[in-house]
């Protein structure tokens, strides 16, 4: 009877360091600060969820102020254990682990509780046995719950829940869909992509799937609704090169060359007047270079609380730099369900182009289907709708550059459904064709 309680202060320690490092984890986190076992750790970590709900920064300089005004600071060791915090974080990228250790032995902390209150009913003759039973039953659900961090919704909850939403459904002007700017594919996903929503846009190898994902950003952004756009695949400037030339009609070729008034007289005062006004006014924001799931988590995390979000690209998911498993299949199946997590935890429709399978080049139907997403199978489950390009000029030597979104995949509604567009390949970019419904 004289053991510790199971606890591990150097997971505790290390866990706050992490936040102290990236302040967006206290976002995520689902601890609470009675799931430390020491004191000075919870208030670090309560003083940690204030500055959280005031939107404030975390760092140690607004941690300090924070436990001062708490009167909690000198409690916890000064200034001085914020910096032995930080020193005792190797990583931050490892949270989720630190957080995973707390969680487990606050549990078994609580059951050893929950124990001796049981025993307490036990030796308590004034208690009836069948009472006794119930409540130990209660302690043990409620524990379960904790542990499991889940609520079970009853009916009325349920029924509030519904209320508050169709309320708020109802006073949104325009709806809650972000529409792409490509009215029938809008028409035929009922507005646009939805909040929560995984929405994959499967095609061979250039077919377009960039093209289409910058264009869907563009159009949500220039109408005033801020996009994150992630590319793994090229450098932001040649992003902008495509918005440039798209925007002023010029080919994709004269805007990267240079040399402008020699080979077109006054491009030049267009793209540094209207082409860079088009780039300041459209809220895409853009993130390059080496992109794993994590740091899309975090950034859109950052960029919500500073800017506001409606919508995510990652462009594309094959080249999202996560390790895991001993398969690409694994890996992939371990990205797609992580992106369909940071939809809902962002409330927002996130948008990622996927390689097709090479096997639909030997039919000789050359429409892609659902089956031949590149490790099909978890793209499949997670995606919440699934839109494959396809155009004829691309296998063909015609001048039709007519292409169609074939929407394979739609949870909510119906599927199977073809639609026009045109692709703009001079000038990089996908339009409306026509009004097909």
């Amino acid at each position: 009877m004289n053991r510790l309680p199971p606890h591990s202060i150097d997971s505790e320690e290390a866990f706050l360091g992490s936040i102290l490092l990236d302040g967006t984890i206290a976002e995520f986190t689902t601890l609470k600060s009675s799931d430390f076992y020491s004191e000075r750790n919870a208030y670090v970590f309560e003083s940690c969820q204030s500055l959280k709900d005031k939107k404030v920064s975390i760092n140690q300089i607004t941690l300090a102020y924070e436990l001062a005004a708490s009167e909690h600071l000198e409690k916890c060791g000064g200034a001085a254990y914020l910096s032995h915090l930080i020193d005792s974080c190797p990583t931050s990228l490892d949270w989720k682990y630190y957080e995973a250790i707390i969680k487990r032995l606050s549990s078994k902390r609580k059951l050893i509780e929950i124990s001796d209150q049981i025993a307490s009913l036990g030796y308590d003759l004034d208690v009836d046995v069948d009472k006794g039973l119930s409540r130990a039953d209660e302690l043990l659900l409620t524990l379960r719950e904790e542990a499991a961090n889940t609520e079970i919704v009853t009916p009325e909850m349920r029924a509030e829940q519904a209320l508050a939403h169709y309320i708020e459904l109802n006073n949104k002007a325009g709806g809650i869909a972000v529409p792409t700017g490509l009215a029938d594919v809008d028409h035929y996903l009922g507005g646009g992509g939805y909040p929560g929503e995984l929405i994959l846009i499967g095609g061979r190898a250039g077919i377009g799937k960039t093209t289409i994902a910058k264009t869907i950003a563009n159009n949500i952004g220039y109408r005033g609704q801020k996009v994150l756009y992630f590319t793994c695949e090229m450098p932001n400037q040649s992003l902008t090169d495509r918005d440039i030339a798209g925007y002023l009609g010029k080919p994709i070729d004269v805007i990267r060359y240079g040399d402008y008034d020699n080979s077109d007289r006054g491009l030049f005062e267009k793209i540094i007047g209207e082409g860079i006004e088009y780039i300041a006014q459209t809220q895409v924001y853009h993130v390059d270079g080496l992109i794993s799931t994590e740091r899309v988590r975090q950034t859109s995390l950052q960029m919500k609380q500073r800017y506001g979000l409606s919508a995510i690209v990652v462009d594309y998911l094959g080249l999202l730099v996560d390790e895991y498993g001993r398969t690409d299949t694994q890996r992939i199946s371990y990205i797609s369900r992580n992106l369909k997590q940071i939809a809902i935890q962002l409330d927002v429709p996130l948008f990622s182009p996927v390689q097709l399978n090479r096997n639909l080049e030997s039919r000789e139907d050359k429409r892609p289907q659902l089956y031949d997403l590149r490790d099909s199978g978890s793209l499949e489950q997670d995606a919440d709708v699934v839109l494959l390009m396809y155009r004829e000029n691309y296998y063909k030597q015609t001048q039709d550059n007519t292409a169609e979104v074939i929407i394979a995949k739609k949870r909510q509604g119906r599927a199977n459904i073809k639609v026009k567009i045109y692709f703009d390949e001079k000038h990089q970019r996908y339009c409306n064709l026509q009004r097909g419904f």
